[in-house]
């Protein structure tokens, strides 16, 4: 999975997530991650406005030993995890 970025518009991802089998939880350990938490008829719009910042995340997560990326994009805000 490297390289792999999972864009997640499903509220109830981390549940999910935690129903991964202990033994194959390694695969994903360098999967970057867009977390969608807004309302889906606004999330192309907020992907759109967030563009910039995603493409700079990627281009900085690639100058580090960890290329994983995690973002954020809600409502009203954008956060990112280094």
């Amino acid at each position: 999975m490297d390289g792999a970025i999972l864009v997640s518009c499903d509220h109830d991802f981390n549940a999910i997530a935690s129903r991964i089998l202990k033994g194959t939880r390694a695969r994903f350990r360098r999967l970057s991650r867009i977390s969608i938490q807004c309302a889906e008829f606004h999330a192309a719009r907020r992907i759109e406005e967030a563009m910039e910042l995603i493409e700079l995340e990627y281009r900085t997560a690639q100058s580090r030993s960890d290329k994983r990326m995690f973002i954020v994009i809600q409502t009203t805000g954008i956060k990112t995890n280094r």
